[in-house]
């Protein structure tokens, strides 16, 4: 176990684990490590080597690898390779080089797994979260109550991974069409990949970015099962939303039938963004968003579908057990001032 610790200014990594079970860092946190290029925590040496059950809880990496000119070296908060039942909880990464956490194999053959739950990542140089599949081996990711904004992708998910989205939000990430947005998919030398997304908040874009793309994914189309989430234009209803598979262009008002389909319940388009839906939004600053509903008049309210398993989803962001219908997104309604 790893408590009450700073790492900082390594010229490589600030934490390295590898063939170690059970492991537990809590209240930790790893800074500007990289020179030029580091990671703030890395589970299985880059390498595979095989970590079981551990947990990062109430952590935070940020300014990993900032001097860094290498657009595909490791330099994130959180990277991990070929581990098991990992967890995060409480965690966030900011201020990134690449990922604020990136999750997979190294040989794209293991097996690997991990659950994010009241995760944070933003303004990172690539993806606010990152998981990669492989063409042989189960990969799987869960994130719950997660919240990425300001990166360039909010949910990169590529190569046969299947992901995951409880509870989430995806905010202001992106910055071009063909490589960015709330959240990319593909699959060129893998299985399709599979997303779930469930009383999700895809909102606004960033630049020309796509709500969900399919970068080169023209043979192996994700396969999406969307159900009861928002999406919400950077302006208006003629945005294009979604170019999935790749090379199709959806608008919001014209959108794929795993949106549109009335069967999903899901809520699409400028119409529900009204100022009841968060009480403060910036595409400035995270720390000027509040992610909470504004009123009970927002169209997230009672929206939701109700989710047992997994079962950290019956608790919001804040700690509130959820009612059933829940709110779409990370927070239930506070009911007083003092709720949430």
């Amino acid at each position: 176990q790893l408590h009450w610790a700073e790492l900082r200014n390594s010229s490589n990594f600030g934490f390295d684990v590898g063939w170690v079970d059970q492991f537990l860092v809590a209240d930790t946190s790893s800074h500007d490590n990289g020179s030029p290029s580091g990671t703030g925590f890395v589970v299985g040496l880059l390498a595979d080597a095989v970590c079981v059950d551990g947990m990062f809880r109430d952590c935070e990496a940020y300014n990993n690898g900032i001097e860094s000119t290498e657009a595909y070296d490791m330099s994130h908060g959180f990277q991990e390779t070929g581990a098991i039942n990992q967890q995060y909880l409480r965690c966030s990464a900011y201020s990134n080089h690449r990922d604020g956490f990136d999750a997979g194999t190294a040989d794209n053959a293991h097996s690997t797994s991990a659950t994010y739950i009241d995760c944070v990542a933003y303004d990172n140089g690539e993806d606010g979260f990152g998981c990669n599949g492989g063409p042989s081996g189960n990969q799987e990711f869960t994130y719950i109550n997660a919240i990425s904004y300001g990166n360039r992708n909010g949910w990169q998910i590529y190569e046969g991974a299947r992901a995951a989205l409880y509870h989430s939000i995806g905010a202001y990430n992106g910055g071009s069409t063909s490589f960015g947005g709330n959240i990319l998919t593909y699959s060129a030398e893998a299985p399709p990949c599979t997303i779930t997304l469930r009383n999700y908040i895809g909102y606004r874009p960033a630049g020309s970015s796509f709500q969900i793309g399919g970068y080169d994914s023209v043979d192996k189309p994700t396969e999406m099962d969307v159900q009861n989430s928002i999406f919400i234009p950077r302006s208006a209803d003629s945005d294009l939303g979604f170019e999935i598979p790749w090379g199709t262009n959806y608008t919001y008002s014209d959108a794929p039938s795993f949106i549109s389909d009335p069967v999903n319940n899901n809520l699409n388009g400028i119409a529900y963004d009204t100022p009841e839906l968060f009480r403060a939004f910036s595409d400035q600053s995270y720390e000027a968003c509040d992610f909470r509903p504004a009123s009970d008049a927002a169209h997230s309210i009672d929206a939701g579908q109700y989710i047992t398993d997994p079962v950290e989803a019956l608790s919001d962001l804040a700690g509130q057990t959820r009612e059933d219908p829940p709110e779409i997104g990370p927070y239930e309604h506070a009911t007083t001032d003092g709720d949430a």
